[in-house]
């Protein structure tokens, strides 16, 4: 059940940094950004307390989390460049 709410708040998180391109046209609200980096980092904090696996799939994850607060912060950068 951990593992559940684990990928369901990655996902979620990712789904969100996925369809920032398309704020970022309009001029993102702050308030977005951090929400999602809120989510990224309960993922990450969630995925360190996960149990490690045989198959790397938490390591991958937290990669991928990593990613995504990386692109966050860009998208947000230039955001407020903009504004």
């Amino acid at each position: 059940m951990k593992n559940l709410k684990v990928l369901f708040v990655i996902l979620s998180a990712l789904f969100f940094v996925g369809t920032l391109p398309a704020y970022a046209h309009k001029g993102m609200h702050g308030s977005k950004v951090k929400h999602a980096m809120m989510e990224l980092k309960e993922a990450k904090e969630l995925l360190g307390k996960a149990t490690p696996d045989a198959d790397g799939h938490i390591v991958k994850a937290t990669q991928a989390v990593d990613q995504a607060m990386t692109e966050l912060s860009a998208v947000k950068e230039k955001t407020e460049k903009k504004s």
